[in-house]
C-alpha cells in the first residue's frame, strides 16, 4: 500500500521488477533447494537408522525454520550461492558419505561372515566326522570279505555243537580240532615239525628253510586252558617259525579240568628254564602265546621275574585272555559281533581253571599281577573281539609300570585270527608283523 501511491508508473515498475526479482529467485531456487537436499537425503536416511531418534526430530526443526529464514534473507548477497554451493557439495557429500559408510558396514559383514561360517564350518565338520566312530558303527551291519564270511560261518557252526555228547570236556576239545580245519591248508605245515619231551612237558619244534639257530621262540596256544594243543597250532606256529625267522618250540601244557591252576603256569616256566639250560642267551629268547596262552605268557614272565629268573628279550601276545573275571565292558558290546568268544562260555572255563581259586589271583589273571620290569611287548587284538578290553587294560597297566609295549588293534578281525592267515590275507600280515616286531628287538 505504501509504494503504490506516491509511486509513478516508472516508479512502479522499478519496484515491480524489484519485488518479482529478488522475492522471486530466492524463495523459488535457493531456498527449495537447500531444503529438499539436505533434508530429504542425509536426514531422512539418518532418522531411518536411527529409528526415530529425538534427535532426528529436532533436526528437522531446526532445518525447517532458522534455515529457512536465515537462506531467504541471504539469497540477495553473494554468499548466497556460496551457501547454496556450500550446502549442495560439502554438505551433502559429507553427509552421504557418513551415512552410507556406517550403514553399509561391509568390513563388519565380511569380518563376521568369514571367521563365523570357517570357524562354524570347521567346529561342526570336525567333530561330525568322527570316522573312527562312524566305521566303528558300521562295521557289524557292513560286508566283510569272502574269506571272513567263510571263517565266521564255519566257527558259528563248530560252536553250536562245541561241548556236546556225554563228555563236555571230550567235545569241546574235539570242536577245537575241528574249528583249526576251515580248510586242507589251514593244517598244512610250514617247515617242519619234530616232537619231543622237556622236562616231562610235551612240546614240538618247529623250523623253517631261514630259521636263525641262535634265536627261540617258545610259544603258549590258546584254548581257555581247557582245549587245545601243538596239532590245532600247528600251521599258525610253522608261520610264525618262517616270518621270525627263529625256532619255535610250542608247549603241550597240562589243561584242566584234569590239571588246574597252577598247572599250566609251572608247565611253562619248566619249558623255559629248560631253553635257558641249553645255553641259549636271554637277549636271543621270546615268548608268545594267543588267547589263554597269551595270558600265560604274561602269568610265565611274572612268575619268571619273581623267582629271579632271567628274562626273554621280548614277547607278543595274540588277542590275550588276561581277566578271568569276565568284567570288561566288550564282553557285552562286542558279543553280538564276537562269533566264538561268549562270557557265559569263558566263565565256565574259567571255573574248570581256577577250581575254586580267586578270580583275580595274579598268576590267573595276570592282569592284576604287578607288571613291573618286564620286557616289552607287542599285543595284537581284533576290533571285534570280546576279549578287546582285556588288550587295551593290559596296556594301560604296562604302560603305568613303566613297560614298553605296542598295542595293534586290528579292523574288523575276530578272536585269533592269526589261525587263519591261508584263508586270511590280514592273518599273514599280523604274523609278519610279529616277526619284525621280534626281529626289530632282537637287533636284526
Amino acid at each position: 500500500m505504501a509504494i503504490k501511491k506516491p509511486a509513478t508508473k516508472a516508479v512502479a515498475k522499478k519496484v515491480k521488477k524489484t519485488i518479482k526479482k529478488p522475492a522471486a529467485k530466492p524463495v523459488k531456487k535457493a531456498a527449495p533447494k537447500t531444503a529438499a537436499k539436505p533434508v530429504k537425503k542425509p536426514v531422512a536416511k539418518t532418522a531411518a537408522k536411527a529409528v526415530k531418534s529425538p534427535a532426528a526430530k529436532a533436526a528437522a526443526k531446526t532445518v525447517k525454520k532458522p534455515a529457512a529464514k536465515a537462506a531467504a534473507k541471504a539469497v540477495e548477497k553473494p554468499a548466497a550461492k556460496a551457501a547454496a554451493k556450500s550446502v549442495k557439495k560439502p554438505a551433502a557429500k559429507a553427509a552421504a558419505k557418513t551415512v552410507k559408510k556406517p550403514a553399509a558396514k561391509k568390513p563388519a559383514a565380511k569380518a563376521v561372515k568369514k571367521p563365523a561360517a570357517k570357524a562354524a564350518a570347521k567346529t561342526v565338520k570336525k567333530p561330525a566326522a568322527k570316522k573312527p566312530a562312524v566305521k566303528t558303527a558300521a562295521k557289524p551291519a557292513g560286508k566283510p570279505s569272502k574269506a571272513t564270511v567263510a571263517v565266521y560261518n564255519h566257527i558259528r557252526n563248530i560252536m553250536r555243537s562245541a561241548g556236546a555228547g556225554g563228555d563236555p570236556v571230550k567235545g569241546l576239545r574235539q570242536s577245537f580240532d575241528d574249528y583249526a580245519k576251515v580248510s586242507d591248508e589251514t593244517m598244512k605245515l610250514s617247515g617242519s615239525m619234530n616232537r619231543l619231551t622237556v622236562d616231562g612237558v610235551p612240546c614240538a619244534w618247529h623250523t623253517n628253510n631261514d630259521t636263525d639257530t641262535g634265536r627261540r621262540l617258545m610259544y603258549l596256544h590258546g584254548g581257555g586252558y581247557v582245549i587245545g594243543s601243538p596239532v590245532t597250532h600247528r600251521s599258525l606256529a610253522g608261520k610264525l617259525s618262517e616270518t621270525s625267522r627263529a625256532r619255535v618250540l610250542v608247549i603241550d601244557y597240562r589243561m584242566a579240568p584234569e590239571n588246574p591252576f597252577p598247572a599250566a603256569v609251572d608247565d611253562a616256566v619248566k619249558a623255559y628254564r629248560w631253553l635257558l639250560a641249553q645255553g641259549l642267551s636271554p637277549a636271543k629268547l621270546a615268548i608268545s602265546g594267543d588267547s589263554a596262552g597269551g595270558g600265560l605268557t604274561l602269568a610265565t614272565l611274572v612268575a619268571l621275574r619273581d623267582a629271579n629268573v632271567a628274562l626273554p628279550k621280548v614277547v607278543a601276545m595274540l588277542s590275550p585272555w588276561t581277566d578271568l573275571t569276565g568284567n570288561s565292558e566288550t564282553m557285552t558290546t562286542r558279543a553280538a559281533q564276537d562269533p566264538m568268544v561268549q562270557k557265559v562260555g569263558l566263565l565256565a572255563m574259567a571255573a574248570l581253571y581256577l577250581n575254586g581259586k580267586d578270580a583275580k589271583t595274579p598268576l590267573a589273571s595276570p592282569l592284576f599281577a604287578d607288571l613291573r620290569g618286564l620286557p616289552p611287548m607287542l599285543i595284537q587284538v581284533g576290533d571285534h573281539e570280546t576279549l578287546l578290553d582285556d588288550s587295551r587294560t593290559l596296556d594301560k597297566n604296562a604302560r603305568a609300570a613303566g613297560v614298553d609295549v605296542t598295542l595293534e588293534v586290528w579292523d574288523e578281525m575276530i578272536h585269533v585270527w592269526h589261525l587263519f592267515h591261508p584263508m586270511l590275507p590280514e592273518g599273514v600280515k599280523a604274523l609278519e608283523r610279529i616277526g619284525e616286531y621280534l626281529n626289530g628287538k632282537w637287533g636284526a
